[in-house]
């Protein structure tokens, strides 16, 4: 429930699109949340910190997709997170 306040606030456009039926809405929600993940500047902890949390559990969800491009997109954004936002903010 803690996760549900930052999902509705940081990330709603991207949480309609990982919900959708379709693979390329999904795809196009992990582009799309890399490109969200990089506007935060190092200076916005708690906003960084929050859209980690969401963007964890969206990439969760999306892992466990059956389509090769929804999870290929997921590693994608995940591998961001890891090596580029965590650092930058830490």
């Amino acid at each position: 429930m803690v996760v549900m306040i930052p999902l509705l606030l940081l990330l709603s456009s991207q949480v309609e699109k990982a919900y959708a039926r379709s693979w390329s809405s999904k795809e196009e929600c992990m582009t799309e949340l890399v490109e969200r993940l990089s506007q935060f500047s190092p200076a916005d902890r708690d906003d960084a910190k929050n859209a980690m949390k969401a963007a964890t559990f969206l990439i969760q969800r999306l892992l466990r997709d059956s389509v090769h491009a929804v999870v290929t997109a997921t590693l994608v954004a995940e591998k961001y997170l890891l090596t580029a936002f965590v650092p930058k903010h830490k």
